[in-house]
C-alpha cells in the first residue's frame, strides 16, 4: 500500500480567499488534489458554515483551513465517522494542548467550551458514480478573537486562557492531532464513535431539543455510525431537530 502524505505536509496559504473549502473543492474537481493538502487563509470573504450559513471570523485572529482527503479506498458509509475523527482531534487539541476544561461536541460537528462555540467543521464530498473520491474537511477555530456578536454565543482559546495565542503553534498542534485521529479512522472506526459519544454534549442524560417548532425533552443515547442521533426511542438526521444547550 502506498503511504499517503501526512495531513499538513503540503500547505497552500492565502491572506484572503472566498472560501478555503471552495478552493479545495476546485482543486479536487480539476484533478489537482493531493491527499493531505491543506488550504489556509487569514480571512475568508465567504466562509462556509453548516446548512448554508456564513462562518464569521475576524481577519488574522483565527485558524481557518480546509484539508483534502483521498477517500477513494474508504466506504462512503463511513462519512460520519470521518467527522467524528476530526471532532475528536479538535477536542483533544483544546483539552490536552491548551488544558481547557468543559469541552464538548454539539452534535453533529461543533466544539463548545462552557456552552460557547469555539470551533466548527464542515465536510463536503466529491462523489463520482458510487465512488467516494475526495472529502474536503473545513475547520474554523476561534483563536485570538475576543469579541463576538451576542447571538453567536462564541468563545476562543484566548478568551478561555486569558492570553494571546501563537496561531502558528496552534496550527502545528492541530496537524498532530488530526493526523493521529485520521490514522485511527483508517484503522479502528468503532473506537472513534465511542470516543465521539463520550465527548458529546448531553450524552446519557436528559436534553431539550426543538422539533417542528415545539420543544421536547428526552434521553440522549448518542450518535450512530451513520450519524443519526438517538434520543429516547427515536433517531434524527441533522437538520431535523435543534439541540438546546
Amino acid at each position: 500500500m502506498t503511504l499517503k502524505p501526512a495531513i499538513g505536509s503540503n500547505v497552500i496559504e492565502f491572506e484572503q480567499v472566498d472560501s478555503t473549502n471552495d478552493y479545495a473543492m476546485q482543486l479536487a474537481n480539476e484533478g489537482n488534489a493531493e491527499h493531505g493538502t491543506t488550504i489556509i487563509a487569514q480571512f475568508q470573504t465567504k466562509g462556509k458554515g453548516q446548512q448554508g450559513r456564513i462562518w464569521q471570523a475576524n481577519k488574522e485572529k483565527n485558524l481557518l483551513l480546509s484539508v483534502i482527503l483521498d477517500t477513494s479506498q474508504k466506504d462512503i458509509q463511513s462519512q460520519f465517522i470521518l467527522n467524528a475523527a476530526f471532532c475528536s482531534a479538535l477536542a483533544h487539541l483544546l483539552m490536552e494542548d491548551y488544558e481547557i476544561g468543559d469541552v464538548s461536541i454539539k452534535w453533529p460537528n461543533d466544539l463548545y467550551v462552557r456552552k460557547k462555540k469555539v470551533a466548527g467543521i464542515l465536510i463536503e464530498n466529491v462523489i463520482r458514480g458510487q465512488q467516494w473520491q475526495y472529502s474536503i474537511v473545513g475547520i474554523g477555530l476561534n483563536v485570538n478573537q475576543i469579541n463576538f456578536p451576542p447571538e453567536m454565543m462564541a468563545s476562543s482559546i484566548k478568551n478561555e486562557m486569558g492570553n494571546e495565542i501563537d496561531i502558528s503553534n496552534v496550527r502545528k498542534k492541530l496537524f498532530i492531532q488530526i493526523n493521529k485521529a485520521y490514522k485511527q479512522y483508517v484503522s479502528n472506526e468503532l473506537d472513534l464513535i465511542a470516543e465521539y459519544n463520550s465527548l458529546l454534549h448531553g450524552y446519557n442524560s436528559k436534553i431539550s431539543f426543538i422539533k417542528e417548532g415545539k420543544t421536547y425533552t428526552g434521553q440522549l443515547h448518542g450518535a450512530q455510525q451513520n450519524g443519526l442521533l438517538c434520543i429516547d426511542d427515536e433517531q434524527y438526521r441533522h437538520g431535523e431537530i435543534k439541540l438546546l444547550l
